[in-house]
Formats: C-alpha cells, structure tokens, sequence
C-alpha cells in the first residue's frame, strides 16, 4: 500500500491539471486584492472576494484534487495493477479517500497562508473579521472537497472511467445538487412526512460545520452536523467499496 500512494504523489506532482486547475483560484485572488487595494478598499469588499474565491476553489481546487487521485489512477489502470498484487479493493477505496483528505489538508493550508499574507504586499492590514472569514473559507474548502470527492467516489469505483464522476463532483461543489433535492425536500408531502430535511445536505452540511467550528452565528460545533458529514464520508465509503467488489475489471 505504501509503494501505491507513492505511485500516486508521484503522479499528483507531475499532473498539470492539477496544478493549473489549484493556481485558477489563487490568481483570482492576486486579481482581486490588487483590484481592492486603492484608497477605495474596504472590509467588506475583502470578505466578498475571500468568500467568492473560496466557490471558486472548491469547484476548481476540489475538481483538480478528485482527478489527480481518483480519474487520472483509473485512466492509468493503477488501480489494476495494485489488485493484481494482492491488494484488496477495500484498501484502495480507503487509501483514495486518505489521500484526499491529506492533499485537501495540505491544499488548505497552502490556502490559508496565501489569503492571510498575500494583502500584506499590497498593504492591506488584517482584521479579526478577515482571519475568521479566511478560515471559514479554508474549513469550506477542504470539507466540501473530502465530502464531494466520497460521494463522486461511488460513481468512479461503479464505472471505472472519469466523465460522469466528474460531472457529479461539480454539480455537488456548485451547489446544483442541493437546490434540486433542496426544492424536492421542500414539497409539502415530503415535509408533512420527513420533516424539513434541507440543513442536512452535502454543500450545507460541509458549510454550516465550517461556520461552527470557526464560530460564526453560532456557540458550538453541532454534534447532529458532525455525526452527518461524517455519515456522508463512511457511507460512501462503504458503498464505494461494495460496488468496486463487484465490478469486473479486465486486466
């Protein structure tokens, strides 16, 4: 398993989707604090780039980070050669979302330290409000990444190829998913019978975790929200692993 996720980093490195597709939403942000950095600069204006670059970066960062770990391994038939070793397809399934999780993590951090230094250069001065909102974002970003790249998961290990995969991971990172099944759960006879669902979907799910963690609009991180997003990691998990063993692979 440890000669698999060095195959992978190795792979990661050298993949320049990845890295044009991570750079997207840092160069929006150069742009947007050199557009904001005038004597017409104010807060608000900062907050509203942070949060828009942090949309930006789930769909584009998260877009760049599920192909490099998830399409590009099928495509290279990775995968195939690791279960033709011996490994079981369960640990590729849980070494997957491993990695993601890591290079999320790493994504964040790199994010974090951009947006909180970067105005520096332009003499823009950091404020309380600034560093929450920026780990906020941050916290948005690596969440919505891990929760949407489990969920995408399922449709890579049941097909085996990239298209549709990637076409359910931007729609769960641009929010399409939750206004559809958003509209589906507000109908009356679904709320008369289930109740008001609609706090309890991915984008969210990920996003309200986020906001208590840092603690904007609320005291404390919500046991219910946590027990959620990481039912939404497990299951998918789980169901990632089952249809993968019994998928018929040609080797």
């Amino acid at each position: 398993m440890l000669n698999y996720w060095k195959a992978d980093a190795f792979r990661i490195v050298r993949s320049r989707s990845f890295w044009i597709l991570t750079l997207v939403s840092v160069v929006a942000y150069v742009a947007g604090v050199f557009i904001i950095s005038g004597p017409g600069y104010s807060t608000d204006t900062h907050v509203s780039i942070i949060m828009m670059i942090g949309v930006l970066a789930t769909i584009f960062t998260g877009l760049g980070v599920y192909n490099a770990i998830y399409s590009q391994d099928i495509k290279a038939g990775a995968m195939r050669v690791a279960i033709g070793r011996g490994t079981a397809r369960s640990r590729i399934v849980a070494a997957k979302l491993i990695e993601t999780i890591v290079v999320t993590a790493l994504l964040g951090l790199v994010y974090y330290v951009v947006f909180c230094f970067l105005p520096l250069v332009f003499g823009i001065a950091g404020s309380t409000v600034l560093t929450t909102t920026i780990t906020t974002s941050v916290l948005q970003i690596v969440l919505g990444t891990v929760v949407y790249a489990s969920i995408s998961s399922i449709v890579s290990m049941a097909r085996q190829e990239s298209v549709t995969a990637t076409v359910v991971f931007v729609l769960l990172a641009a929010g399409v998913v939750d206004q559809l099944l958003g509209l589906l759960l507000k109908l009356k006879m679904v709320t008369s019978l289930v109740g008001n669902l609609t706090g309890y979907l991915p984008q969210t799910v990920a996003s309200n975790l986020s906001m208590q963690i840092t603690g904007v609009g609320t005291a404390s991180v919500s046991v219910a929200t946590v027990c959620v997003y990481v039912g939404y990691v497990v299951v998918s998990l789980v169901l990632a692993s089952w249809v993968f063993s019994r998928k018929e692979l040609e080797f």
